[in-house]
């Protein structure tokens, strides 16, 4: 084995360790934990671990008793009801329908990790730990990407950029339900990247139905993710047959779930918002929406958060925070703000990444290109919903890295064939290498700084 990969695992090993670092609270433990809470667990909290018991149990909701303050209400969507009842926060974001907690959130994490898990523990695992697997599968996915693409040619340093040049490490600090779903859906588009990049190589049907099959499982995670149903399109254009065996595992994913939604609530495409405990009545309010002015002026603020929103650098270590978002209250919901980094203030090379896959054209894969135009595709989706926080931000930044960094090699390499002048293509890797290692930085010690309570 050569020193290349050598430190190439190094960087794999010390970027998993990271993430179960930061998952563990600094202890590499993940202790196991009963579905039922308690009184210190926080929003959301072991919901999917109540869900996974109510699957156990052949139930399709979460067997939490009801409080009969619930019965009181005459509308329990209410929040200022909930508030004068004194339960502002019971049962915060669970879905409540027809006496009984469900869950908006997608049962793929239960499926995947709640269930196995608890059948071969005894108990159900922590939150932190179902998500520090599954950005540990994204991260690990990612670097499949860009090992397929450049060989002996991805470094270590793109490695740990890949892994911790994000909000990964900040998010793991505290994981609820939303965090969960989040980290799901990261693993499943990672996973459909590397397939998408298998498919352009062979065009092969066989790898067409592994593209199907994960971009069906992001939809299912993240049905904001549908978007890249646009992208599966185009590459399957042309390939007639490979598209058709590819719609089959989003056929059968997309049934199931239909048939879920109907033994729950009656409508193949209520996912439970519609019912949900949060601060609006959700019946009235789209959470995603480009209807009108106000939606296009949301969408223009939100799009300068996830592109530009620029960390905080202080005199005191860890020295890094993430600000707070600025919503307009009149077109987001009520509630404060969350924490949110933009991913060229975070990361600057993904800017260099993005010129690339626009005005690059050679001889390469396609795939980063592709998988470029996925992850802004996504980000320009989520730009049209009311809130905006740093988790939701995972959904295309590690999609965007893997693509910056293979476009970057790519260019890098040719630049090289043509002889461009040495001390020129010194001095520009030497500059690239400087944002890698401010975006490495300024991940993990936002992540060391942690989310603000």
């Amino acid at each position: 084995m050569n020193v290349r990969a050598l430190l190439r695992g190094a960087a794999v090993v010390a970027v998993v360790g990271t993430y179960a670092w930061f998952g563990s609270g600094g202890t590499f433990a993940f202790r196991r934990v009963p579905w039922e809470r308690d009184g210190g667990s926080g929003f959301t909290e072991r919901y999917y671990a109540a869900l996974a018991e109510g699957y156990l149990r052949g139930r399709l909701d979460m067997p939490y008793p009801r409080d009969p303050r619930f019965d009181k209400l005459l509308n329990a969507y209410d929040f200022k009801e909930r508030e004068r009842a004194g339960m502002p926060w019971e049962m915060w974001d669970a879905t409540l329908y027809k006496g009984r907690f469900y869950l908006y959130f997608s049962p793929v994490p239960v499926l995947l990790f709640y269930i196995p898990f608890r059948l071969v523990a005894g108990a159900y695992p922590p939150d932190t730990l179902v998500a520090t697997f599954f950005c540990t599968w994204a991260f690990l996915a990612s670097v499949a990407f860009a090992r397929r693409l450049l060989g002996e040619r991805l470094r270590a340093l793109w490695i740990l950029l890949i892994g911790v040049g994000n909000v990964v490490p900040f998010m793991l600090t505290f994981v609820r339900a939303y965090e969960v779903a989040v980290a799901t859906g990261m693993a499943m588009t990672a996973t459909f990247a590397y397939a998408l990049a298998r498919f352009t190589e062979t065009r092969a049907t066989k790898h067409a139905v592994w593209m199907g099959v994960w971009l069906a499982l992001a939809i299912a995670t993240r049905p904001n993710l549908a978007v890249l149903g646009l992208i599966a399109v185009v590459v399957l254009f042309r390939h007639w047959r490979a598209a058709l065996f590819a719609m089959i595992p989003v056929a059968v994913v997309g049934t199931a779930y239909a048939l879920y939604n109907v033994a729950r609530f009656g409508n193949p495409f209520e996912l439970g918002i519609t019912y949900q405990l949060s601060y609006v009545p959700m019946w009235r309010a789209a959470p995603c929406s480009l209807c009108n002015v106000q939606d296009v002026v949301r969408l223009v603020n939100n799009v300068v958060h996830y592109v530009f929103w620029p960390p905080t650098f202080k005199g005191a270590y860890p020295w890094v925070d993430l600000q707070r978002s600025s919503l307009d209250p009149e077109g987001t919901f009520a509630g404060g703000a969350e924490q949110i980094a933009g991913i060229v203030a975070l990361n600057p090379l993904v800017l260099i990444g993005t010129v690339i896959a626009l005005v690059w054209r050679s001889g390469w894969s396609p795939a980063p290109r592709i998988v470029m135009a996925s992850a802004w595709l996504i980000l320009l989706g989520l730009a049209t919903c009311r809130w905006v926080t740093a988790r939701y931000a995972l959904d295309f930044m590690l999609l965007m890295i893997a693509a910056t960094v293979v476009g970057i090699e790519q260019v890098l390499a040719e630049a090289r064939k043509h002889a461009v002048v040495e001390a020129r293509g010194r001095a520009i890797a030497i500059f690239i290498a400087v944002l890698a290692c401010y975006a490495i930085a300024t991940g993990v010690l936002a992540g060391i700084r942690g989310v603000a309570s």
